[in-house]
């Protein structure tokens, strides 16, 4: 189900979605603008604000603008809320990380979704990048490349050529 979350685009033009803003899951795909709560407890913030021009994390909303990182957070629930246009799947891993939806203000969601949208595009930029790695330390005979090219064609769609298989020079 992550997997699927994370992959599929949207192919259409986007409508409004409505739907019962007493509930709790996300019960579609696209985009959320919310007020949401993080939990106090969480050490690794999943969702994040703008506070002066700079992409923040935080536990507390409040705590980011008076840019307190010392201070144990002392904060009201309504302090430390905020307001952030997020995607389905960036609000569901919040939910499951204890993250409370305060109010949904407004939804876009696609009648048509792909996981193909740019599957070619990454894998042709993942594919350059394997080969211009040249061959993985622990690969050194010609089985060993066989079994890495093979793996390469299964596991992720990619036709490494053995051939273009150098370090690259970039730096």
């Amino acid at each position: 189900e992550r997997k699927k979350e994370i992959e599929e685009y949207h192919q259409s033009l986007p409508k409004d979605f409505i739907w019962d803003l007493d509930e709790q899951i996300v019960p579609f795909l696209g985009i959320i603008k919310a007020k949401v709560l993080p939990p106090r407890d969480i050490r690794i913030p999943v969702l994040f604000i703008h506070v002066d021009k700079r992409l923040i994390f935080p536990n507390c909303r409040r705590c980011a603008e008076e840019d307190n990182v010392r201070e144990e957070c002392q904060h009201s629930d309504d302090d430390r809320a905020f307001v952030g246009t997020f995607t389905h799947a960036e609000l569901l891993h919040a939910q499951k990380r204890n993250y409370s939806v305060i109010e949904y203000y407004e939804a876009w969601t696609w009648s048509e979704w792909s996981t193909d949208a740019y599957k070619p595009f990454v894998r042709a930029l993942l594919k350059m990048k394997v080969e211009a790695a040249d061959w993985p330390a622990n690969i050194i005979t010609d089985a060993q490349k066989e079994n890495f090219i093979r793996r390469c064609k299964e596991e992720f769609g990619l036709d490494i050529d053995p051939s273009n298989m150098r370090k690259s020079a970039a730096k």
